[in-house]
């Protein structure tokens, strides 16, 4: 948060709305979508989306890098509920 705005607060930018968020002492900056979640999500839609089109594997790869480098269990589960 310092490296973004010069300052830091937790958990939320009052005056940019940024939200910093740990996962296992990984301080991971703001998503280019919003939220982590939100951008996992928008991976795995993708990745769906690519499946059904028959798109490229570069495609598919790709969304499937934006799910793991999301960071989010929240992306993961639907992942892991199609794969079953």
């Amino acid at each position: 948060m310092k490296t973004l705005t010069g300052r830091f607060f937790w958990p939320k930018d009052p005056k940019y709305f940024f939200t910093i968020s740990t996962f296992y002492d990984f301080i991971r900056s703001p998503g280019l979508v919003g939220q982590f979640a939100d951008l996992g999500l928008f991976a795995v839609l993708s990745f769906f989306i690519f499946l059904r089109q028959k798109a490229s594997k570069i495609y598919k790869g790709a969304a499937l890098l934006l799910v793991i480098l999301a960071l989010s269990r929240t992306a993961y589960v639907p992942l892991v509920i199609y794969l079953l």
